[in-house]
């Protein structure tokens, strides 16, 4: 018989929407080295297009785009596409980067920045998306359940017995961090590991931005959105 060779893994697939074209020539050098396929649009409505056509495993998106701005294309991708997004911007003031964090935004690296750490965030959130998939059993892989919440790994949703809400990779890190320890109180900067995978490159006041999303969520599957609760100083548990 023949032997068969194993198929090679799929490469992930990273869009990159920035109209700098001496940017975009750069980052793909560097993603392409760490052996992910990208593919560059210059124009927001372009890339949304193909977003919704053929979404990839992450979106890397400027904010100021012409056609469509990113704040634009990450409310379209949040209404109906499950991926994770990486906002790159010239603003830097912390409204921007709360803005984009409460519509959703992953993580976000003000401009100018270093391409090689632009890489290790985007390595960084595919490995924090493989860990929340692995080593569980196939029960605890796909579901975390506690009386009056599921926690969906795989689909990325959160629901009560009558309504569903989608979370992102990093509100699901986080929330799967508390469901799994109920009661147990963990500090920003723990959470702020466990989402990251103990590379610093996220401000760990972004993790009050995500708890915040996570309670309007939780408050339009649920009458009580109270799960989880601030401990003053310390920082976020969670009771069920």
């Amino acid at each position: 018989m023949k032997e068969t060779t194993p198929e090679a893994p799929r490469k992930k697939r990273i869009y990159l929407v920035e109209d700098e074209e001496e940017i975009c020539e750069i980052v793909i050098k560097f993603l392409e080295r760490e052996g992910y396929e990208v593919a560059a649009y210059y124009r927001g409505d372009t890339a949304m297009e193909a977003l919704r056509e053929n979404p990839p495993d992450l979106a890397i998106l400027d904010i100021m785009l012409p056609g469509m701005d990113g704040i634009e294309i990450l409310k379209e991708i949040r209404k109906s596409l499950l991926l994770p997004v990486i906002f790159i911007s010239a603003k830097k003031t912390e409204v921007d980067r709360i803005l984009g964090i409460e519509l959703g935004a992953d993580d976000y690296v003000p401009k100018p920045f270093s391409f090689r750490e632009l890489t290790a965030r985007v390595k960084a959130l595919f490995r924090r998306i493989d860990y929340d998939t692995a080593g569980q059993s196939p029960v605890e892989k796909n579901i975390l359940k506690t009386r009056t919440l599921t926690l969906h790994l795989d689909s990325m949703k959160l629901s009560s017995k009558t309504a569903s809400a989608d979370v992102t990779s990093s509100e699901l890190s986080i929330l799967r961090t508390l469901m799994q320890r109920p009661g147990r109180v963990y500090s920003r900067d723990e959470l702020h590991s466990q989402l990251v995978n103990g590379e610093r490159t996220m401000d760990t006041r972004a993790i009050d931005m995500h708890i915040k999303n996570l309670r309007r969520k939780i408050r339009t599957i649920n009458i009580s959105p109270c799960f989880i609760q601030s401990i003053r100083g310390v920082g976020y548990k969670f009771e069920d």
